[in-house]
């Protein structure tokens, strides 16, 4: 997984993503992010990219394989307590592992 946390003419900003490896895609590396530009009163302006790279690394963490689920659009009043497992995140995983 890989975290920034930064400011752009766009305003601050915190993302997580995930860098897949080439070998199994012809050579070339995937980056995927989800960036979530954040509002001055926003808890997640106090975080660097270390933090926001914990929120994934987390024991607990069920966004190993989609890091972006662990940093929402919108934050919780339960922040920075462990998000909730999206609904319907391990019947779809399951359901691909049976399906194959």
């Amino acid at each position: 997984s890989v975290a920034a946390r930064g400011t752009t003419e766009f305003g601050d900003f915190v993302s997580l993503g995930k860098l897949h490896d080439g070998a199994s895609q012809g050579g070339y590396q995937t980056l995927t992010l989800a960036r979530r530009y954040i509002a001055d009163g926003d808890p997640r302006t106090a975080m660097n990219a270390t933090s926001v790279l914990a929120r994934v690394e987390a024991e607990d963490s069920f966004a190993g394989e989609h890091p972006w689920l662990a940093l929402p659009w919108k934050v919780p009043s339960s922040w920075p307590a462990p998000l909730p497992v999206p609904e319907g995140l391990y019947e779809t995983t399951a359901h691909a592992d049976t399906a194959q």
